[in-house]
């Protein structure tokens, strides 16, 4: 079976990547032409340049593939909201246009929890995200409408995935923030870090998306996905301290530490899995049924 593979050198995309070549399958990795390449090409997958605006370039790396998997997305907290639309909204309209042309058999949507905002309590997947008035969460939202749209109009064969916060082997965007704002001892929690974290291993997550792309069952639903760990971000400070060696005080806010660490490049090498399992299960996002435990058969 043949792939496309969107965002292919970013965090989720480049295990994705690596997990459907383990499999023997074919993969199309789309990446814009001054990424580096040479660790796909490596791997042994087919490296096409390119970007979400290209329309001429994207159906070329979309022609003969059976499954469209799509990662690209622009992935920050803070940012000019015509930068989210063009990628996460734009890109989206435009891949999805690409899909239904090229007459693929599954189009997966990488999308984030982050759609719920944050309720502070267990979601169902069927409950309708609203906008938030943050740039990024409001275009990922549009984005996941556009995907609606195709699956109810042209009849484009869509899965929605929607992972908690992911961490593993080439994680920036978490961790790289946090170990800086440690080492500047600049660190802070908030409710003394009581909160769910809502950690997604890397690798569980391209388990997920896998199987989410695999089965038939998996059309037109959408999946709430996290290690289903109970992490707190307390403890996700507490436990990086083979990494950052600093000791989060009880009674204060503030997270202080000690001089001597270690360089932040470390934590985005090893990825620092805390409360990892491979027997992964569905997400906390989710109370009693969710569909990750249902449908996706998960343990």
């Amino acid at each position: 079976m043949r792939n496309l593979v969107t965002g292919a050198t970013g965090f989720i995309g480049s295990h994705l990547v690596q997990a459907l070549l383990l499999r023997g399958e074919e993969v199309n990795a789309l990446v814009r032409p001054a990424s580096s390449t040479q660790y796909l090409r490596d791997m042994g997958a087919e490296v096409r340049l390119g970007t979400l605006v290209d329309q001429a370039t994207l159906m070329a790396a979309a022609e003969g593939v059976d499954r469209i998997w799509h990662c690209a997305a622009l992935v920050n907290d803070w940012g000019p909201p015509d930068a989210f639309v063009q990628a996460n909204v734009d890109g989206v309209r435009n891949i999805l246009a690409v899909a239904t042309r090229a007459k693929v058999k599954r189009f997966v949507y990488l999308s984030t929890s982050d759609v719920y905002g944050f309720p502070g309590k267990p979601t169902f997947e069927t409950v309708k995200p609203a906008p938030r008035g943050l740039p990024y969460v409001d275009s990922k939202i549009e984005g996941e409408s556009l995907v609606w749209n195709h699956y109810r109009k042209v009849n484009l064969s869509v899965t929605v995935v929607r992972p908690g916060t992911v961490y593993g082997p080439r994680c920036r965007a978490l961790l790289l923030p946090i170990v800086t704002a440690l080492l500047e001892r600049r660190g802070y929690t908030i409710d003394k870090g009581r909160h769910l974290a809502g950690l997604c291993y890397a690798g569980n997550l391209v388990d997920a998306m896998l199987l989410a792309g695999d089965i038939p069952e998996a059309v037109g639903q959408a999946y709430n996905i996290t290690d289903g760990s109970g992490v707190t971000w307390a403890r996700f400070c507490w436990r990086s301290q083979p990494i950052v060696a600093f000791k989060p005080s009880e009674k204060a806010t503030r997270l202080r530490m000690p001089c001597r660490c270690r360089a932040p490049k470390e934590i985005i090498r090893t990825g620092v899995p805390i409360h990892w399992r491979r027997s992964w299960k569905a997400s906390t996002l989710c109370k009693e049924k969710p569909n990750a435990r249902g449908l996706l058969a998960w343990a």
